[in-house]
């Protein structure tokens, strides 16, 4: 089974993105490689699958495709049709996998596994099949 990846935004109802999974990554081999799963691995791990998928979209995007009758009234509902046909850049997995790192380490954003909160990068963490991972987005007050 998936982990399902979760979203909530601090002060928003809205979610920053909808609930996907992605595979439990490879566990730890008795000797060597690597150590145990850490938060930093689980991170890099959901970034890397999500990257791959979206580059793997990307070239479905690519590809100009005649709408059904549903899809042109979801898309005139949602205010954007979207036939494709056009040239989306390739996402960079080191560059996205930097990016969350900082992000976490610039706080903001919290990561609960289980519903519990995990803060530090390098402390070993363990998942089952069905664990759910919520990365909460942190909204700043100003002024």
């Amino acid at each position: 089974m998936p982990l399902t990846i979760a979203s909530k935004s601090i002060g928003s109802r809205k979610r920053p993105f909808e609930d996907f999974s992605v595979p439990p990554p490879p566990l730890p081999k008795p000797k060597g490689d690597g150590g145990p799963l850490t938060l930093r691995k689980l991170i890099e791990w959901i970034v890397r699958k999500e990257v791959e998928a979206y580059n793997e979209r990307r070239v479905q995007r690519r590809l100009q495709r005649v709408l059904s009758p549903a899809e042109i009234d979801a898309g005139t509902n949602r205010g954007k049709l979207d036939p494709g046909g056009r040239d989306v850049a390739e996402a960079d997995p080191e560059q996205a996998v930097g990016a969350a790192l900082q992000a976490f380490e610039d706080g903001l954003y919290l990561v609960f596994i289980d519903e519990h909160e995990h803060r530090d990068l390098e402390a070993p963490i363990y998942v089952q099949e069905d664990t759910q991972v919520t990365f909460v987005r942190l909204t700043f007050l100003s002024g």
